[in-house]
């Protein structure tokens, strides 16, 4: 069985800042896709717009545990022609995971977890990329206030 992709973050932030960061629309656009539209209640959805890159992602957000855990089921997804891929809507089906543990009042561990990203999809290379990017977006963020979300338009 392959590896899904994994990334630990020690952050100097309440659980409660993380998790609003991964779980509200405000905060995913501060880090991920200013193009992003997200409900904050299970069973709602959430979409990431990537538009000059022409990648799309639309999930189902299946789990909500305040300061705790944030997942959401891709449904939707499209990679675009231009990426050379055989099969575009790879990530369909694979889940997007965010654990959160407190450490202290002012330090938390973000287990980061797209399960079903791993070495079988063809595009793991860049997806992974993609994901340590942003990540690193996010860290930025609750550090210093300044997150690289992706801001491109058409």
């Amino acid at each position: 069985m392959p590896n899904d992709y994994h990334a630990e973050i020690t952050l100097p932030i309440p659980a409660l800042k993380l998790y609003h960061s991964v779980s509200t629309e405000e905060g995913v656009r501060s880090w991920w896709t200013v193009f992003t539209k997200l409900e904050h209640e299970v069973g709602g959805t959430a979409e990431f717009r990537f538009p000059k890159a022409g990648f799309y992602v639309k999930a189902e957000i299946t789990e909500l545990v305040p300061n705790q855990l944030v997942e959401w089921k891709v449904i939707d997804s499209l990679h675009p022609e231009s990426s050379g891929f055989q099969s575009l809507r790879d990530w369909e089906g694979t889940v997007i995971r965010f654990e959160i543990q407190s450490v202290t009042e002012k330090v938390s561990v973000l287990q980061f977890t797209h399960v079903g990203l791993n070495e079988e999809l063809e595009c793991f290379d860049a997806c992974q990329r993609g994901w340590t990017s942003y990540l690193t977006s996010l860290q930025n963020l609750v550090v210093s206030g300044k997150g690289t979300p992706y801001k491109e338009e058409y």
